[in-house]
């Protein structure tokens, strides 16, 4: 299964992602443990190794400039991808991925591709 793309940032720029945790009844849960790691998904290089955040039933994770850098200067745009991983309590897991696009703003001269 693909993740959708939940954005689009220019190249150099900081974002942040915010991931929200429920139990199976849809309420706020807080996770036991939770990391993140993002990834070019072209080149499969590793942007950001495997990085703990302080659990809460919500997270922002801060997508820092250098995240957003452009790998490849030939690209219009570059597709990361953040997985996060959540441990609950019973050593339920749960892995998600996020889908965000990085812009080339030096390649304001290319058509975007399709």
């Amino acid at each position: 299964m693909t993740a959708n793309v939940l954005f689009e940032v220019n190249e150099g720029s900081t974002a942040w992602l915010t991931v929200q945790f429920y139990d199976r009844a849809g309420a706020p849960e807080i996770p036991a443990s939770v990391t993140y790691r993002i990834w070019d998904v072209a080149s499969s290089i590793e942007i950001v190794p495997s990085t703990s955040l302080t659990p809460g039933s919500s997270v922002e994770i801060t997508l820092t400039s250098d995240d957003n850098r452009i790998l490849d200067d030939t690209l219009y745009r570059e597709a990361r991808k953040v997985i996060v991983t959540a441990g609950f309590a019973g050593s339920e897991t749960l892995n998600q991925d996020y889908v965000y696009h990085v812009r080339n703003i030096a390649h304001e001269a290319l058509p975007p591709p399709n």
